[in-house]
């Protein structure tokens, strides 16, 4: 795994340790502005009033959708805070890839890096693990990376 996803999955290890939980709802209301709306065309986005930190989340969304989308959006907060993903994207040629890789990677870490390939038995697999949340491929790299190293 290349350098800047381990600092983000650092980054997120260190806030957990920081705030001594691990509730990734309960660390985005200590640091931003955490609120549910009609997203039409995203799952979550992030932006600033008067300088503080806003996430919102798409209402739709199942609850462990909503919890990723929280902690990807959180990781935009934290590792890319003067960047405007939407406006990147929208209006300029530059690549958002990256920094989309890395909120997901510091997502993933928030959320589950305490799991192991224990912790995937016959009664509960991997494969409804990835339905229930909802993961796209990138993310389903990261968990079998996780898992296997």
């Amino acid at each position: 795994m290349n350098s800047r996803l381990e600092q983000a999955r650092d980054v997120a290890r260190e806030l957990k340790e920081k705030f001594n939980t691990n509730d990734i709802e309960e660390i985005a209301d200590m640091l931003v502005f955490v609120q549910e709306g009609d997203l039409v065309d995203r799952e979550g986005m992030t932006f600033k009033v008067n300088e503080y930190p806003v996430i919102i989340t798409d209402k739709k969304l199942s609850q462990q959708k909503k919890l990723f989308v929280l902690a990807h959006e959180l990781g935009h907060v934290l590792l890319h805070p003067y960047k405007n993903q939407s406006h990147m994207k929208k209006y300029t040629a530059m690549s958002i890839d990256r920094d989309e890789q890395e909120a997901n990677a510091f997502a993933f870490e928030a959320l589950f890096g305490h799991l192991t390939a224990n912790d995937f038995e016959d009664s509960y697999t991997i494969e409804e693990f990835i339905r229930e949340y909802e993961f796209d491929d990138e993310v389903v790299d990261l968990l079998l990376y996780t898992l296997m190293y």
